[in-house]
């Protein structure tokens, strides 16, 4: 499991280093359609992190319900 999470911050880490390259070179260019890429990019760079964080709230708040299911011996299948 460490492995795979090791991998997917490495992921995450290139995709951000990309992201605010790709910033940096839109803010550089002076070019008509740059502005939108630009705009785009920077728009990208706040938001993934936002979402990723989000995701990783989620994942853990959902692994604590199983585990503390798991510890009290009821399975929530068996409610109906």
């Amino acid at each position: 499991m460490d492995k795979i999470k090791r991998i997917v911050a490495m992921i995450a880490v290139v995709i951000l280093a990309g992201l605010y390259g790709a910033t940096l070179f839109f803010a550089i260019t002076d070019n008509t359609a740059t502005m939108r890429m630009f705009s785009l990019s920077v728009v990208a760079t706040v938001i993934i992190p936002v979402f990723m964080y989000i995701y990783m709230l989620i994942y853990r708040r959902m692994k604590d319900d199983v585990s503390a299911n798991s510890m009290d011996g009821s399975d929530s299948s068996d409610e109906k």
